[in-house]
């Protein structure tokens, strides 16, 4: 009566406690009859593990006596000096084997007794052995026979032994196996009955609750329908426990919620509006590349988009670090670009925003003694500047004012903050794109010939004058290689040093021969170089090939004529060191032919001469 009142009390955790003490109580009892039932089984336990290292040692001692058998045939057969050293070693691990046995403190005294008979049957082995060993090498066969004989009774007799030893301690493993079998019986019996009590005052605690614990499924289902978006919902109050208590804090959070989404919504839309203007002016920033145009399409989308009183964008001035402004709404943001509006770094909220590349919140104003106001801009009453961030460097500044106390916050800083974000990114596309297309116009117009390769040296990108230097259109050398213009005069040596440079991400500048589409030499003064990404990488190679083919033909004629005027200035020293007009003549005609590499050599005065008077002809 006693337990049934208690599962009456209006606790319903009391009632749990109870019924769980209960089961606990009669889990206790069972565990504790089953271990003392377990203990008992231990010392058989023991007994079991015993018996059965005894039985390995006597199975290593019969696989001992068969290896002394075997081997000690083999010696008689054979009479090695290495079967001996067999048969002594077989001794050695039955005498070995009998030493751990009964040295066992556990073993029985019948045990003990065989253990040693085995021991002196292995001493008379040893002795009888050993008497064979000495009989084979000098004995007639008579005594080895007579000595083999003896062996053998001994062999057999060790074999009986141990034969019986094992029969022994299998019957000793038996009996300790039957005693742990009928512990065990014990010890399930009693798990069963002591289970069957546990599941009994299982199911009656169960009945006893259950009446209690159908509260708790009104309860889920009117939780369930409130998920689904019931908020009407209200969950009936049907006792003063702790379900009763549940289900009026539960109708009390309901009403609270109703109140909550409420404001929620409204703050849901704020969010969804805020998100789907940043995603559009994000739309728009993909598609400008013009920096000025895209400073002012951000200020007007983010002042439109929020109702802000009042947004601009300073851009860093890379000389100086100022801030200058580089796009504003309204009339007061085009006053301030058209005046050149800037602002040092550090000074004011845009400057520290800059300096410290921090966000900066002033949500009022007028309670701030280091903000500074803007006559152009009289009814700002809360400001928020947000760094304009690619990494670590500061390429701006976002600065939006409302003419709200508390206008700007915490939900608009992390907005801005991603639309600052985006500008960067923007920025930087601008940027780039504006240097890219110097650099490309730069190469289009070069009167050098420019081609650039990916890592395989197949040609990628190749400018007009590529066609005027080597005689191909760009566009017939794009996924070629740059054999095709290969003159094959650069030896394997300069060939290996040269990609061995580019490779290392050294410029290589040289003269070199290539070879024209028409097959004639051209002569270029070339810069090669590796491009490497931002990791380190090479990822093509660059070319920038002058064509010097004329200039080399005009230092060839330079050299050539040069070449003359010094063979002509030796030629004039000989003449004037002749003494007579012949020899003067024979100087003459001798140096000039090896000069033109010509022979022979005619040298004439006049008309009278070609006549036949006073021709003078040198053979060289």
């Amino acid at each position: 009566m006693k337990t049934l009142n208690l599962f009456g009390t209006p606790s319903i955790r009391r009632r749990i406690s109870v019924a769980f003490l209960i089961m606990t109580v009669f889990v206790l009892v069972m565990v504790a009859a089953s271990y003392f039932q377990l203990r008992q089984i231990k010392p058989s336990s023991d007994i079991i593990v015993q018996d059965s290292q005894e039985l390995v040692e006597i199975q290593r001692l019969s696989t001992a006596l068969l290896a002394l058998d075997a081997d000690l045939e083999t010696f008689l057969t054979l009479r090695g000096g290495e079967y001996r050293e067999s048969v002594e070693k077989d001794l050695q691990e039955m005498t070995d084997i009998l030493a751990d046995l009964q040295a066992d403190p556990d073993t029985t005294q019948e045990i003990q007794g065989i253990v040693s008979e085995l021991r002196g049957d292995v001493v008379e082995l040893q002795t009888q052995i050993d008497l064979l060993f000495n009989l084979a090498d000098s004995s007639s066969s008579t005594d080895i026979n007579r000595s083999v004989i003896n062996i053998y009774k001994n062999i057999d007799q060790a074999k009986e032994r141990q034969e019986k030893l094992s029969t022994l301690t299998l019957i000793t493993l038996q009996t300790s196996a039957q005693a742990q079998g009928v512990i065990a019986d014990n010890v399930l019996t009693q798990s069963v009955i002591l289970g069957i009590i546990v599941s009994l005052i299982a199911v009656i605690t169960t009945l006893l609750t259950d009446r209690r614990l159908r509260a708790i499924s009104n309860l889920t289902q009117t939780a369930t329908a409130i998920a689904n978006g019931d908020l009407s919902q209200v969950a009936p109050v049907e006792s003063k426990d702790e379900i009763g208590t549940l289900a009026s804090t539960f109708n009390m959070m309901t009403s609270q919620l109703r109140d909550l989404i409420g404001s929620l919504e409204q703050r849901v839309t704020e969010r969804t509006k805020a998100l789907a203007t940043s995603a559009e002016v994000s739309r728009r920033l993909s598609t400008i590349l013009n920096q000025k145009q895209l400073v002012t399409e951000v200020v007007e989308q983010v002042k439109s988009a929020f109702g802000y009183y009042h947004a601009h964008i300073y851009l860093v001035d890379e000389i100086n670090g100022d801030l200058v402004m580089a796009g504003g709404t309204g009339d007061a943001g085009q006053s301030m670009l058209a005046k050149g509006h800037r602002v040092q770094k550090g000074k004011g909220l845009v400057g520290r925003a800059a300096e410290t590349s921090q966000v900066i919140l002033v949500p009022d104003t007028s309670a701030d003694p280091t903000w500074l106001p803007n006559p152009l801009l009289p009814e700002t009453k809360s400001e928020i500047a947000v760094p304009i961030l690619a990494g670590d460097r500061v390429l701006g500044v976002l600065d939006v004012q409302h003419n709200v106390i508390d206008g700007l916050g915490e939900q608009d800083a992390n907005v801005l903050g991603s639309i600052a974000n985006q500008v960067a990114v923007a920025i930087q596309n601008t940027r780039q794109y504006l240097e890219s297309m110097r650099f490309k116009l730069g190469i289009e117009n070069s009167g050098d010939a420019v081609f650039a390769t990916d890592i395989n040296g197949t040609i990628t990108y190749a400018n007009p004058a590529f066609e005027k230097v080597y005689g191909y259109a760009p566009e017939e050398v794009i996924g070629k290689n740059p054999r095709i213009i290969k003159s094959g005069l650069l030896t394997q040596e300069n060939y290996q040093g040269f990609w061995g440079a580019l490779l290392a991400k050294q410029s290589v500048t040289d003269e070199i021969v290539n070879k024209h589409r028409d097959g004639h030499l051209v002569h270029v003064a070339g810069t090669n170089s590796a491009i490497v990404n931002d990791a380190g990488e090479i990822i093509g190679f660059l070319a920038v090939h002058h064509d010097i083919t004329e200039q080399k033909k005009s230092q060839d004629v330079i050299a050539k004529r040069a070449h003359q005027q010094e063979a002509l200035n030796l030629i004039t020293q000989k003449i004037q060191g002749a003494d007579t007009v012949e020899s003067a003549l024979q100087v003459a005609a001798r140096e000039l032919g090896r000069a033109l590499g010509q022979k022979p050599t005619l040298v004439t005065l006049d008309a009278a001469v070609l006549a036949g008077e006073g021709k003078v002809i040198v053979n060289e």
